[in-house]
């Protein structure tokens, strides 16, 4: 099998029994454009049912994400989850669609919790549902630097790089994959997992998405979403040094941690400035990372596509890298005045917040 070949076909035949509804639960994983794909699922809700598919309105946010459905239906509320998941089911059953599709990365964390698993896929089967995953994965250097990205910018945590990466490695394999094959077999559900691989975003993730789930006609869905290139090494030194004035950032109440991104994403959006694509890589940290995941991804693999990981991510690995993140590379002296003057503007604002 090609990489950008879906693999919807083999998981059909190895899943439901007679024709059953299902239900999709598209998990992810973060940072594989799952941001694109629920604004495409929200933005297309009428056309998806027509196909004979629902996308449900309960606990889907703006963004088309089902964050707050899956908490609930997992038995961890969230504050603004009241009587969702009774809105869930009466829009279920009162919908003929053949097909549920359910899409939020919280599921990630949640379906490693067996127990949280349990009550998520059991409430659904309840209603009379085949259930089946999607997953997209990406090769680890990649994620790791992106996952890095994500971090720094939210405020969640300040170390550089190579401390990032260790501590990954030191929770319990965080960025393995083997886990889906565990999660699997422990619940009996069908995994329709593809490559976020250059490949696949060369020719399409939101089409491939389409065709993995098995819309007969992709080509009729608007997919034109906005693509958020990553915050460059500028975006992610600023984002550090606000992150090392706040201290731990898990001692904040969740109202001043909202207040301290909404001032950082703000004076990011006013400065409108030319930085993006941070790399935290060298080329011999990610053959290290490579061969450390090694033998869990050639197992995943086989699991899942019947072939390599080295075959379904050949447009990804033996990557050559160059670092830009300025603990390695010191910030350049062109951008040096702008980033005292932006930490200026900002770190009165955050200490503001930490006043509250």
């Amino acid at each position: 099998m090609s990489e950008s070949e879906p693999s919807i076909a083999n998981a059909q035949r190895r899943g439901g029994a007679g024709g059953a509804r299902r239900c999709i639960l598209h998990v992810g994983s973060p940072k594989t454009a799952t941001s694109s794909i629920q604004y495409m699922l929200r933005k297309n809700r009428r056309r998806f049912l027509k196909h004979g598919f629902l996308v449900p309105e309960s606990g889907q946010s703006r963004n088309g994400a089902h964050r707050i459905l899956v908490h609930e239906l997992a038995g961890r509320p969230l504050d603004e989850t009241e009587g969702v998941s009774q809105k869930f089911d009466h829009e279920v059953r009162k919908s003929d669609a053949h097909t549920v599709l359910i899409s939020s990365e919280f599921m990630w964390p949640i379906l490693r919790v067996p127990s949280q698993a349990e009550r998520l896929i059991g409430h659904i089967r309840a209603m009379g549902f085949d259930v089946s995953l999607v997953v997209y994965l990406r090769n680890q250097p990649q994620f790791i630097n992106s996952s890095y990205v994500q971090a720094s910018t939210a405020l969640q945590q300040g170390d550089e790089f190579l401390p990032f990466v260790n501590r990954g490695f030191a929770r319990n394999n965080h960025y393995a994959y083997s886990h889906w094959i565990t999660i699997a077999e422990r619940h009996g559900l069908t995994v329709l997992a593809r490559p976020f691989s250059q490949t696949v975003r060369r020719g399409g993730v939101l089409e491939d998405f389409l065709t993995t789930i098995g819309v007969p006609s992709p080509g009729k869905f608007d997919t034109a979403v906005e693509r958020n290139r990553s915050a460059g090494p500028f975006t992610v030194a600023v984002a550090r040094e606000l992150v090392r004035r706040i201290g731990t950032p898990g001692r904040l109440t969740p109202r001043q941690t909202a207040a301290c991104r909404k001032a950082f994403r703000a004076e990011f959006r006013q400065l409108d400035i030319d930085d993006y694509d941070y790399c935290g890589l060298t080329t011999p940290l990610a053959a290290e990372i490579e061969q450390r995941y090694f033998d869990d991804n050639a197992r995943f693999a086989a699991f899942a596509w019947g072939t390599s990981w080295q075959e379904m991510f050949s447009s990804d690995l033996g990557q050559s890298y160059e670092v830009n993140d300025y603990a390695v590379t010191g910030v350049p002296p062109e951008r040096r005045a702008l980033m005292a003057e932006v930490l200026g503007r900002l770190e009165p604002e955050i200490d503001a917040v930490l006043a509250r």
